[in-house]
């Protein structure tokens, strides 16, 4: 029971940092974009 749980933990924990290592790298990538002077008018 207690090993489940603990690879449960595991991987809650990787998949929470992968979300926000993808939402950081995301978000960063659209201000970048969004700083390039783009013309949209």
């Amino acid at each position: 029971m207690g090993e489940r749980i603990l690879r449960w933990s595991y991987i809650a924990s990787a998949l929470i940092f992968a979300y926000f290592t993808l939402y950081v790298v995301i978000s960063g990538y659209m201000e970048f974009v969004a700083a390039v002077p783009v013309q949209v008018d």
